[in-house]
């Protein structure tokens, strides 16, 4: 079966996930990304489906606690505090691969901020901000649906 959406991240101000999806769409609650990014964006999906074994029971999954490691945090949260002599091939593989997703997630999320954010100035330029329906924020593109 294949892979619905990934989870990338997690909008704190609109309390929502923001998932990335095969087309190379980003959507996070009413805002939806599709613009000239799309084909790296769709590398970037089809890397983390090759990389990811775990999936969760929707069939989705979730990539956005990963972070990066280094060697010194290997040696500090699978050696040292545990006291082991040695990890396995299978953790470092797992690690590596997330230190790989970290740093696509990164500029996939970078890029997304840059698309909110000029939409919301385009949209705050040209609105009525006596009407309750114009944003104020950025985030909320993300829970007002076609405020434009």
């Amino acid at each position: 079966m294949a892979i619905t959406r990934i989870k990338i991240g997690h909008q704190q101000q609109a309390d929502l996930p923001v998932h990335l999806y095969p087309t190379g769409k980003i959507v996070c609650g009413d805002y939806e990304y599709s613009g000239k990014h799309k084909q790296d964006f769709r590398r970037i999906y089809n890397l983390i489906s090759e990389l990811v074994d775990h999936r969760q029971s929707d069939d989705s999954i979730d990539v956005s606690a990963y972070r990066p490691w280094n060697a010194i945090e290997v040696y500090e949260e699978y050696i040292a505090k545990p006291w082991k002599r040695s990890i396995g091939a299978r953790t470092l593989e797992r690690l590596a691969n997330e230190t790989i997703i970290y740093f696509e997630l990164e500029k996939l999320r970078a890029i997304f901020e840059q698309d909110v954010a000029a939409k919301w100035k385009r949209i705050f330029r040209n609105s009525d901000i006596n009407k309750p329906t114009t944003p104020t924020q950025g985030w909320h593109l993300f829970r007002n649906p076609r405020c434009e």
